[in-house]
This record gives structure tokens, sequence and C-alpha cells, in this order.
């Protein structure tokens, strides 16, 4: 069994990008993602070490089939993440993008409550910097609500988890549900919430189109990668087969195409598609078989790809011309034709084409 804990090799690339320099950085955050994603290689399935907090049993690190599955993703969406910005000389960008991956990957290897609530803020304080790193007055200000909603979806998760300890005396990281008595229901309804909060759920989803858009171009694309899909894997893990969830994925899947329709922010439509792809995974979880379940997760590890490439597009024209605004662009394709063809690539599989990634997944909640 491997003895490498797996968002380490992330999180000291983390570190030592604060304090190198030029191609020196570069080498080591190219590096943190692939050493990350062979160490997972060497995982064997079960507990990876455990250990007693306050009476109650943690297993910060469990391995199995649907933790290593996200573990690949991220790891693969951070190196893809990692290359679209070494252009880019920041050291907050670098430091926090590459912490924020290591917090995902923690998360989605938990195997307690108490663990995964130390990586869900880990999330919400590393990933806010990505948002700040544009250093303008709407992003300072957008980064700050981001926060304040992201804190509160961790306040709920941790009084779910004190109820929860509190009534069954235990703090692993289980299948939850919903059909509880007394004040065990508060304790999973409270946890619902918390997740459903990072998912973007309706009428809690505004942090997301606030915050995302007003991000940097290389920001908005480790945003688009981790925060909600280790909420979708909490509800992978928690929730499955809960008929509600069903009926919030198709509200989900079907509510922010009226917004994004109408909107010019470029960056904005991506960020209400995002919720809209979110839909179907939630769908494919609520309905619990296993076929819903692997299409919910082969939709996530997708989405991850597709639309990390249409907001790499949409960062390489804000990049180019300054401007996001759909009514203020135009002809695109003469000067910018490589992103044009890679725009095409990214659309036609967020919209199922066949062929395209998207159509095999979908595919496969919809058959479900």
């Amino acid at each position: 069994m491997s003895n490498v804990i797996p968002f380490l090799p992330l999180m000291l690339g983390a570190l030592a990008a604060l304090f190198l320099r030029g191609w020196a950085r570069n080498i080591i955050m190219l590096v943190a993602p692939v050493v990350g994603a062979l160490n997972l290689m060497g995982l064997e399935h079960g507990v990876f070490w455990s250990m007693e907090f306050m009476g109650y049993a943690l297993e910060p690190v469990k391995v199995d089939k649907l933790s290593l599955m996200f573990g690949y993703l991220f790891h693969l969406a951070a190196l893809i993440a990692i290359i679209y910005a070494l252009h880019v000389k920041d050291t907050v960008q670098h430091v926090a993008g590459l912490a924020y991956a290591a917090s995902a990957v923690g998360a989605v290897f938990a195997g307690d409550l108490l663990t995964l609530f130390v990586f869900w803020e880990l999330l919400a304080l590393t990933s806010v910097f990505l948002i700040w790193a544009r250093r303008t007055d709407r992003a300072y200000s957008s980064g700050f609500r981001y926060l304040i909603i992201q804190i509160l979806s961790g306040v709920l998760l941790l009084a779910g988890l004190l109820i929860f300890a509190q009534v069954n005396n235990s703090l692993l990281f289980t299948q939850i549900g919903l059909d509880h008595d007394g004040i065990a229901e508060i304790g999973a309804w409270l946890i619902f919430a918390a997740f459903g909060i990072k998912c973007a759920f309706p009428f809690v989803h505004n942090w997301l189109t606030d915050s995302y858009p007003e991000s940097t171009p290389s920001g908005t694309v480790f945003l688009a990668s981790f925060t909600t899909k280790v909420a979708v894997y909490a509800f992978a893990r928690g929730f499955p087969g809960e008929e509600i969830l069903v009926w919030i994925g198709v509200t989900m899947a079907c509510f922010p195409i009226f917004f994004a329709v109408i909107e010019n922010d470029l960056r904005r439509v991506l960020a209400y598609s995002l919720i809209n792809q979110i839909g179907f995974m939630i769908v494919g979880i609520g309905i619990g078989t296993a076929l819903a379940l692997n299409g919910a997760v082969a939709h996530a590890f997708n989405d991850v790809i597709f639309k990390g490439l249409l907001m790499m597009t949409m960062g390489a024209v804000l990049h180019m011309t300054g401007k996001i605004n759909g009514s203020e662009l135009g002809g695109l394709y003469k000067s910018m034709p490589k992103t044009t063809i890679l725009c095409i690539v990214g659309a036609a599989s967020i919209s199922a084409f066949p062929l395209f990634s998207g159509f095999v997944s979908k595919s496969m909640i919809m058959a479900a």
C-alpha cells in the first residue's frame, strides 16, 4: 500500500510554489498532480489509516471506487488548469490553485464527516483567493459574498455532523439519507442543505453566477472544476436514491437556461450552464440505480473537461480582447481560429452531440 496521503503531493506543491520562482515553480506545479495521480494507482481499497478523536473513530483517508474516480478526475483537472495558468506570473493564483485542488482531493477521500468538514472549509478559504486575484473592486466584493455563503455551508455541515455524532455515536461518512426520526432528521437535513449550497441548488445558486465570472481567466478554470464536483461526490456518497434530488436536479437543468440566453457576459453564461450540467448529475444521484450513479459520475468527469475547455476559450478571449460581453465581440474566428475550433469542440460535447463525451454520460442518465 502506498504511504503517501492522496492530497499531500498537491499540498506540498502549493507550499513549494509559495517560495519558488520561474522555471523551478513551473516544474513543481506540473509534477505535483502527476505524482499525486501515480500515487493513487498504488492505493488499495479500504481505510488508509484510522484514529480516535474525543471518543469517536475517524478515518481521514478511505479509498474505494467512488473516491478514486473523483481523485483521478481532480488530479487531471489540476494538471489541465496548471498548464493553462503557467503563463501567469502571480504567486497568489499558483499557490491558491494547487491548495484548492489539494483540498478537493482531501474531501473526496474523507472517510468521516469531521475530516470532510475540514476540507469543506479549506475549499472555501483557498478558492476565494482565485477571485480576489483579479484585484478589482467587483472581484473583492464578489469574493466576500462568496466566502460568506461558503462558510455558511460549512456551519450547516458542522451542525449536522454534531447531531449525528450525538445520536449515532459515530462520525463515519456513510450513506446518510433523509429517513430518520427526531433530531437525527434535523441533522440529516442540515447536512443535505450544506451539500446543496455548495452544489448551487435553486435559490442558493447566486454565489456561483456572482463570483465565477469575476475571477481571473485561469482562476475560473480551477473554480469550475472542484467546488461543485465535491458537492456532487458528497451527494453520491451520502444521499443516493433520494427522490427529492430528481426534482431538484430537473429544476437545476431547466431554470438556468432562461438566464443564460439573456446574459451578455459570456463567462456568466457558462456559470449558468454549469448549474444546468450539475442538474443532470443530481438527477442521476436521485434515481440511485447503478446505471444512474455511473452516469452521474461519468458526467461529472466529462463536465470538468468540457466546461474547463469552454472556460479556457472564454479566458483566452478576455485575455486577447479585454472584453467578455457578447455584444462587444464578433468575428473572432478570423483572429483566433484555434480558440474557435476548441470552443466548438467544448460546445458540441456539452450539447451531447454524437461522438462527443457529453453524449455518452447524458445518455446514461436519460436511459436510467
